[in-house]
């Protein structure tokens, strides 16, 4: 309940900021290539996950836009077991975030811009198996967390865009620490680390034109 709250409320305030201006909305979805640095039970990047959301996005200058998201994104950690380098247990760790990008892009061309921001990230599920059987963590995973963006888009059509994004955590994502954690920015942790490949189809065009 306080999750929808949250976002209800974020997306008012939005729509209120934004009416008076013309700004962009559709959908995307794609895949994530994903791991949890500082987990000792997996390593790598072999964790597929999948993203789904929609987006507004604000032109403010011909070289500048503002962006915002809504989606769901599967994180996590996978290790599946590998005799020959001494690897006896399988491990999976899935965490189902509905995340908020804030971006800043620039645009360098009529197709390419690159962009940069935070996102919040609400954790609305966790599951973690170890040789198949769940595994209750403690510390649990934190319920929010903040992570920060760097992205890169390219414009197929005038509709459909290409993003490839990496999204890093600020923050541990465990609720405290355990061993082998390692240290980001300021505290020891482990921390979720993906990279996403997605499509955005825009659907609309909202809002006054803006005057040139």
């Amino acid at each position: 309940m306080r999750l929808t709250i949250i976002v209800v409320s974020i997306l008012s305030l939005l729509t209120y900021t934004l009416k008076a201006q013309q700004f962009n909305g559709g959908v995307l979805g794609g895949f994530t290539v994903c791991k949890i640095t500082g987990n000792p039970e997996a390593g790598g990047w072999k964790k597929i996950g999948f993203i789904l959301g929609g987006y507004v996005n604000l032109d403010v200058s011909k070289h500048s836009a503002f962006q915002v998201e809504l989606e769901y994104i599967l994180k996590g950690a996978v290790e599946n077991p590998d005799f020959s380098k001494g690897i006896t247990d399988s491990y999976r760790l899935n965490l189902g975030y509905i995340e908020m990008p804030f971006l800043y892009q620039f645009k360098v061309s009529k197709r390419l811009s690159f962009e940069t921001g935070p996102s919040v990230n609400f954790l609305l599920h966790s599951q973690e198996e170890i040789d198949g059987n769940e595994n209750i963590p403690i510390p649990p995973y934190s319920s929010v967390g903040l992570s920060w963006n760097i992205g890169v888009n390219f414009d197929i059509t005038e509709r459909l865009r290409f993003n490839f994004r990496s999204n890093n955590s600020l923050f541990n994502t465990r609720a405290g620490t355990v061993s082998n954690m390692v240290w980001r920015f300021w505290a020891y942790g482990q921390y979720n680390d993906i990279f996403s490949f997605s499509l955005f189809f825009r659907l609309s065009k909202l809002g006054k034109n803006r005057p040139s």
